[in-house]
């Protein structure tokens, strides 16, 4: 494992989606790992006018993901 990943993936499948919603707060709070391979700063979170492909897409679904927590 990478440093600062640290908490295992849960092994059941209905606590997965809290486990990365805990994972994508850290990252917005103090950046980190996402996954073991995904590290995402800080700033990141923070840039402006920023592009960012599909964002449409991705609004959708992160609407998506918190409707169903």
């Amino acid at each position: 494992m990478k440093e600062g990943h640290t908490d295992p993936i849960p092994s059941k499948r209905a606590l997965r989606c809290f486990y990365f919603m805990r994972r994508i707060e850290k990252t917005i709070k103090e950046g980190g790992y996402l996954t073991e391979e995904l590290h995402i700063p800080k700033y990141v979170w923070y840039q402006k006018e920023a592009v960012i492909k599909e964002i449409d897409s991705k609004i959708k679904h992160f609407g998506r993901l918190k409707n169903k927590l």
